[in-house]
């Protein structure tokens, strides 16, 4: 008897799958439309436990950012120098381009992964 829930890609490794199992190709033939019902075509996406890696990753990365961020702009010493009038100035240090834009990839990603998607049914 053939193994359940076949799961396949696409409709290329369908058909790589089919020709190399003889079992396989043997129940195809005999009921395709009972075969195909079988057969699973879940993408990654679609798989909770690889969504939920996917959110805790960039949330990690978003609270990563903003931790960081926030002991970068509390700790950091301030800085004093002359400028070219003569005047002293004195300044925190700026948190890094870098971590902002790490946080507002994020924020974009998780939205974009939170948001139901439409059915097209």
């Amino acid at each position: 008897m053939i193994q359940k829930n076949i799961e396949v890609k696409s409709f290329a490794d369908f058909r790589k799958k089919v020709a190399s199992s003889e079992t396989i190709k043997r129940e195809f033939t005999k009921d395709p439309i009972k075969f195909m019902n079988e057969v699973s075509d879940k993408s990654p996406m679609e798989d909770k436990f690889v969504f939920l890696k996917i959110v805790y990753i960039v949330g990690a990365a978003l609270l990563l950012c903003i931790i960081v961020s926030t002991v970068i702009s509390i700790w950091s010493p301030i800085i004093e120098y002359t400028n070219l009038e003569g005047k002293i100035i004195r300044e925190k240090r700026e948190i890094d381009s870098f971590f902002i834009m790490i946080a507002s990839a994020s924020i974009g990603a998780l939205a974009g992964l939170l948001v139901p998607t439409p059915n097209n049914k």
